[in-house]
């Protein structure tokens, strides 16, 4: 996998790319609508009328497009779902840079290694960072008594840990990152791509998205509750239990939810630590996919009441 490294604000960005020797292999890409079709899907996943109506030019030419970036291995059908009776298939890009090298050139070896789980992470943080920018939001619990258990949320601060670790591989938009869920459901706004920090109890958006998840939370024994997994049908009841979690947003499949949360507050805080600190290990087994999980328990090595590591479940 060739990837293409360069500075940007001070810092370090690796993107995956596309080299070649031969022009022709890149040869779709000089026309100028299907450098747009590009533009599009680099936003997120799309299907052909959609494109249409973005770019506003007929459905037949994206279709044109499509062929030739498809067969030249730039795209490739991420997913088919059914609509209106008929099946649509959602295009996606196979790389996010394109390069042309000539033989001869200057090379230079880095410092560090760039490894496979760099590309990892980018892949499963997309498309809550795409295109070198964070594209979503962070929503947190209220932390005054909400919802149909009247819970207060005491992970609003955790947001600061979530942002820092997406701000690596992304520069913030030009609004607030961080909403409270409170706000979300009374704005109507949950369409998009939302980060989830907190369980059913605190994040109100969490229990509207429980159903779809791999991993659920059981909650008929309230103030306590337990998680689920649909994959080894095992449940979790320790309160230093945690999740990670990405689905497709189901009121907006084109969208994603990235979930963070725990049993309590200790296993919210364990995932939260996982994402961010442990990276590596919780992504080893990820190999792309839009609905996925992985389960921790959080422990306490140095014996001072805070989780400070964690052990992958599942």
């Amino acid at each position: 996998m060739a990837r293409l490294l360069k500075s940007k604000q001070g810092r370090q960005w690796v993107t995956p790319a596309h080299i070649t020797h031969d022009p022709t292999d890149i040869k779709p890409l000089l026309q100028q609508t299907a450098w747009r079709i590009l533009h599009c899907l680099a936003e997120t996943d799309k299907y052909p009328a959609q494109i249409a109506n973005e770019l506003h030019i007929h459905e037949q030419t994206v279709y044109y497009h499509i062929r030739q970036l498809e067969r030249a291995g730039i795209i490739h059908v991420a997913r088919t779902e059914e609509q209106h009776g008929s099946l649509t298939k959602y295009y996606t890009l196979d790389t996010y840079a394109f390069a042309l090298e000539l033989p001869y050139g200057e090379e230079k070896t880095l410092n560090r290694p760039i490894t496979e789980a760099d590309t990892t992470t980018t892949t499963f943080i997309s498309p809550h960072v795409s295109g070198g920018q964070l594209n979503t939001s962070i929503v947190v619990g209220s932390p005054d008594p909400h919802g149909p258990y009247q819970v207060r949320g005491r992970d609003a601060h955790c947001a600061i840990d979530i942002a820092a670790f997406l701000g690596q591989y992304g520069t913030t938009a030009s609004r607030f990152l961080t909403q409270l869920d409170v706000s979300v459901k009374a704005q109507g706004n949950m369409h998009g791509n939302h980060v989830l920090v907190g369980g059913p109890l605190t994040n109100l958006m969490t229990g509207d998205i429980n159903a779809y998840l791999p991993v659920q939370f059981v909650t008929e024994h309230f103030p306590f509750h337990r998680l689920h997994s649909e994959y080894t049908d095992t449940v979790y009841s320790d309160p230093l239990i945690g999740v990670i979690e990405k689905l497709p947003n189901p009121v907006s499949p084109n969208h994603s939810i990235l979930l963070i949360a725990g049993n309590r507050y200790p296993g919210t805080i364990a995932a939260i630590l996982g994402l961010t600190s442990y990276t590596d290990t919780i992504l080893s087994q990820y190999t792309g996919e839009d609905r996925w999980s992985c389960v921790v328990q959080g422990k306490d090595l140095d014996g001072d009441g805070s989780v400070d590591d964690i052990d992958v479940l599942e």
